[in-house]
């Protein structure tokens, strides 16, 4: 019982010292990214996505924790599958974008 508590806060800790600031990272590559983007209106959906639901990008990377060590390009992949996926949600349901280009 003992071992694994020991575990869970080791595992714990490097979630929050290690895999925290790669998520932070790429969601601030995500934010510069909508930024940019041509359509006032897109890029204000995908900044209020990412500053809204960015919780879901960094409780989805735990999986970048597998097996106690850091998958940097997994964690990647997630916050990148989980900004879209957000992204999207606000679209249908704020803005009612029904343009597959959009």
């Amino acid at each position: 019982m003992y071992n694994k508590a020991i575990y869970q806060t080791t595992t714990i800790y490097k979630y929050v010292k290690t895999v925290f600031p790669l998520v932070n990272c790429e969601l601030s590559y995500w934010k510069d990214f909508a930024e940019k983007m041509p359509d006032p209106i897109l890029s204000q959906q995908a900044l209020e996505s990412i500053n809204k639901k960015g919780f879901h990008a960094q409780g989805g990377s735990i999986y970048g924790l597998y097996n106690g060590t850091v998958n940097t390009g997994l964690v990647r992949f997630i916050v990148a599958l989980q900004t879209i996926s957000d992204y999207l949600d606000n679209l249908c349901d704020r803005v009612g974008v029904e343009d597959e280009l959009a």
